[in-house]
């Protein structure tokens, strides 16, 4: 385990450095907010297992956190404390077996799902890590950047698709889409729209499809069948649009490399908090930071501030603590952490 830390982000006073859309006022919040954000513990595996790479995390009912390791082929338990890692799934073809596993996101009967991009399928578990079973998909989504679960047994997947325009789609139990919606972003170079597309997906508790674009920044609201319901927040200033220049190509002829900016600076996650906020989360992975930023749901900035570690949260907990990750700058190793996250508004000023 890992030594402990304490961010705090803010006070901050609610000015002009934020554009806000919605109802709320900001003239109406004119007092100072707090956000904490502290590690209740961190772990790089097991001795025999460290993680090479973390691409998802979630929490089944009865408290086993989910880690995805797509170079190890594994997706691993942990104990709720950070403890007793062991697999859950490993490398294979057959019935819950992975062979590149990546976003992971909780059903709504306490099970998992876990999105198996060597399989391009849904790899289906009850909450004992016991598999269900798997739903390959009729559609390849790359560099899928969010993944939810809704009741009734449908998936949403954010990302692009080769011979596709929008970047969120609903699969179906059957791994049928069923509809498509948002375009991808206006590029020259037609992969290069599909590989920045889409962007954190999660869904409220009353059944709201909560969206935050990658880049640049804006935060919506989808209802189930893709309507847009609201754009809660939009600041272009946080994160600049990433499009054509994603892909970098440099020589001529047999000399020319090319090379791809996966971790340009993006929103990475998107939660509705049991106190009915919304928690979105921007990493800056190249300063080694991350921006968080509270709203109401309404659309109402709260906090924000940033954190002096590039933090990707995965998923969110029942009790509300979120299930991240970083990569240690030293040793350039993958670190799993949980973090319990407090917002507390300050007294209103009279």
């Amino acid at each position: 385990m890992l030594r402990e830390a304490v961010w705090r982000v803010g006070p901050l006073l609610l000015s002009g450095a934020a554009v806000v859309l919605g109802p709320s006022s900001l003239a109406r919040e004119d007092s100072p907010s707090r956000l904490e954000v502290r590690e209740m513990w961190a772990t790089k595996g097991s001795d025999r297992s460290l993680f090479v790479t973390i691409e998802g995390m979630s929490e089944s009912s009865d408290g086993t956190v989910w880690v995805s390791d797509p170079r190890a082929s594994t997706v691993y338990g942990l104990a709720a404390d950070g403890s007793e890692v062991h697999p859950i799934a490993q490398a294979g073809d057959g019935p819950g077996e992975v062979r590149m596993p990546h976003l992971i996101a909780p059903l709504p009967d306490g099970g998992v799902a876990v999105y198996d991009m060597g399989h391009n399928s849904v790899e289906v578990f009850d909450s004992d890590t016991s598999f269900r079973h798997r739903v390959p998909l009729q559609h390849l989504v790359v560099n899928p950047k969010g993944f939810a679960a809704l009741a009734g047994d449908e998936f949403l997947l954010s990302g692009g698709i080769y011979g596709q325009s929008t970047s969120i789609h609903l699969f179906g139990l059957d791994g049928q889409l069923r509809k498509s919606w948002l375009p991808i972003p206006k590029t020259t170079n037609i992969r290069a729209g599909v590989l920045v597309a889409g962007g954190p997906v999660s869904v409220s508790g009353d059944g709201r499809i909560l969206f935050s674009r990658a880049a640049p920044h804006e935060i919506t609201v989808y209802s189930r069948g893709g309507d847009r319901q609201a754009v809660l927040a939009r600041d272009e200033t946080l994160l600049e649009a990433v499009g054509d220049d994603f892909i970098q190509e440099r020589g001529l002829g047999a000399a020319m490399t090319r090379s791809f900016r996966w971790n340009f600076s993006q929103s990475k996650a998107i939660f509705g908090l049991p106190g009915g906020q919304i928690l979105n989360v921007v990493r800056y992975f190249d300063r080694g930071e991350s921006l968080w930023e509270l709203y109401s749901m309404e659309g109402g900035l709260l906090a924000r501030g940033t954190v002096q570690r590039a933090y990707t949260p995965w998923g969110m907990t029942r009790s509300g603590d979120v299930l991240a990750s970083y990569v240690d700058p030293e040793t350039q190793e993958h670190v799993a952490v949980r973090l319990a996250v407090k917002y507390a508004a300050s007294p209103t000023r009279r």
